[in-house]
């Protein structure tokens, strides 16, 4: 039986998000720069030619993934109210919002939260379409203000900030991998006590 022009695009729109979907969580797991098309397409159970007539490369995908992530802001990391709060009470909010991703319900708020954490390292990305995403230089920036302050530990910015984004790194590999139920949690307070000064 032929399909309407309805369920034709109905068509179209699922298996776009699945491509979609396929590519996230590759982006999460694998980064970007290892992630192929074939990857994606085996993920997503697709022909790899049809990846072609939603997308010309991958810098593409990752265009519209934030281009989504935008109209959906639990998915993106709060940085402008961190760099509002400041230092400590900055990277504070920002613990608060990895931990929520991390122990969200749904995988994707898992899968954004540590791509855009990882996207720096990326060398194939278009930077100027991630303007304003990576949280990295908000995090170094909050922590120099906390030890500024005297409110984080004194060890250098760049090794605190790198610790930093390892522990939230691997506490959203783990919500990916296990799941949401065998996820255990980890408590936005717990993290911050280990920059914080006593």
């Amino acid at each position: 039986m032929p399909r309407s022009a309805e369920q034709f695009r109905q068509m179209q729109e699922k298996r776009k998000a699945k491509l979609l979907s396929a590519a996230l969580y590759l982006f999460a797991t694998e980064g970007f720069d290892a992630t192929s098309i074939d990857e994606i397409t085996k993920k997503a159970r697709c022909a790899h030619g049809l990846f072609y007539h939603y997308y010309k490369d991958l810098n593409e995908v990752l265009v519209e993934l934030l281009s989504n992530a935008k109209e959906k802001p639990n998915l993106l990391a709060p940085l402008s109210e961190a760099k509002e709060a400041g230092g400590l009470a900055g990277l504070k909010k920002l613990c608060q919002y990895y931990s929520g991703a991390a122990k969200a319900k749904k995988d994707e708020e898992a899968e954004y939260a540590k791509m855009l954490l990882q996207i720096r390292q990326h060398n194939k990305v278009n930077k100027s379409g991630i303007k304003g995403l990576d949280p990295y230089p908000v995090i170094k920036s909050l922590i120099k203000q906390g030890q500024a302050n005297g409110e984080i530990i004194q060890i250098p910015t760049e090794q605190a900030s790198e610790a930093f984004v390892n522990l939230v790194f691997g506490t959203l590999d783990q919500r990916i991998i296990l799941g949401y139920k065998n996820n255990k949690e980890i408590n936005a307070d717990t993290l911050i006590k280990l920059f914080q000064i006593r």
